[in-house]
């Protein structure tokens, strides 16, 4: 039944993509213009995303008989598909379980310990909070980068002798380069799976959220809405999925590591505002800007097939566009009724795959 497993994928994704324009509907409603218009982007997203592992599936499933050929290229190669689709019901599990512990204290009248939830949080450890998943995005950088490609490989080898549900891995080959992207999409989609779920309860069920401590580094105005690190993580997936892989990963540097490092510089020493309705700063979006291009940069060349003048200047010209847009959108927003955590891996990835189409191919 190959494409079973993407096609199933598909059908989830899409399912979150309803629930989540009915909290862009929800948002609409109550007059958040930002959360209701990056939550309805990250719906569409969510759509599209959906669409292509089901279009995938069907083709998969109307071609058994080209097995060996339609295998190696499906989003997520088998068998990690079945893996991700039993990672869901762990997750549902694990909501469940911490909803009954919620359920049993609140019966015997057990006592909320809340006695840090009035203490003021410094600015400071406020923004470095709120960018921690940005940071965290570096154990994904560094396993695309380094550990993609071996665990991808390790993982294929060990099934050609291992234990396979379907038997049918005999006839699987996997490229090195599709089996390391089909990989990290795998991880990635785990992580994209767990943060949607737990944020729907978080916004359906808040009293059963079981991490209570990230929402208090939430805005007033993103509480009802998808948190960004769900809305970050949707613009991730998007990238990995879609764009190349030197593409993607600048994308990922650009769209996490740059607007950490603008939030941190911007509240630990910026003193010059954009403009007078902004709260960012001039030295914040520098430094966003520089990191941005440079890790943007660095992980571009590392996932070059070689690295030549011709690699290199491909680079500078993608990553100068990425990181130009990354300014115009750090600019504009919050103006636009959009944030950047779902902005900047979407436009800077289309933006910088386009122009490699026109002008530098031999990077995708």
């Amino acid at each position: 039944m190959l494409g079973l497993f993407n096609f199933s994928l598909g059908l989830i994704i899409v399912i979150f993509s309803l629930m989540m324009f009915q909290i862009a509907r929800k948002n609409f409603r109550e007059k958040n213009r930002e959360g209701s218009w990056s939550t309805f982007l990250a719906a569409c997203t969510c759509l599209v995303m959906g669409g292509y592992f089901m279009g995938w599936g069907i083709f998969g499933l109307v071609n058994q008989d080209a097995l060996s050929t339609i295998a190696p290229i499906l989003p997520i190669p088998y068998p990690l598909g079945f893996y991700a689709l039993a990672f869901i019901p762990v997750i549902i599990a694990f909501i469940g379980l911490y909803t009954l512990k919620e359920q049993k204290r609140e019966k015997i009248g057990s006592p909320i310990n809340s006695s840090d939830e009035d203490l003021p949080i410094h600015s400071i450890d406020l923004e470095v909070s709120r960018k921690a998943f940005h940071i965290t995005i570096i154990g994904i950088l560094v396993c695309y980068l380094f550990l993609g490609r071996l665990a991808a490989k390790t993982f294929f080898g060990y099934l050609s002798t291992g234990w396979d549900i379907w038997h049918i891995n005999f006839e699987i080959i996997i490229p090195d380069g599709l089996a390391g992207k089909g990989f990290s999409l795998f991880m990635i989609l785990a992580i994209f799976m767990l943060l949607i779920l737990t944020d729907f309860v978080r916004i359906y069920a808040p009293h059963y959220y079981p991490i209570k401590t990230i929402s208090r580094v939430y805005r007033e105005k993103e509480k009802n809405t998808l948190g960004p690190h769900v809305l970050i993580t949707v613009g991730i997936t998007c990238a990995v999925l879609f764009f190349s892989p030197p593409i993607a990963m600048a994308v990922i540097a650009m769209a996490a590591l740059g607007d950490a490092a603008a939030t941190i510089v911007g509240v630990t020493v910026g003193k010059h505002k954009i403009h007078s309705k902004s709260k960012k700063t001039w030295e914040g979006c520098i430094a966003g800007v520089a990191v941005s291009f440079g890790t943007g940069f660095l992980c571009m060349i590392v996932l070059v097939d070689s690295i030549n003048l011709a690699t290199i200047t491909a680079g500078v010209v993608l990553c100068g566009i990425g990181a130009f847009i990354f300014f115009i959108i750090d600019y504009y927003t919050p103006r636009v009724p959009l944030t950047d955590n779902i902005l900047n891996p979407l436009v800077i990835g289309v933006a910088m795959t386009g122009i490699a189409y026109l002008f530098f191919p031999f990077i995708l």
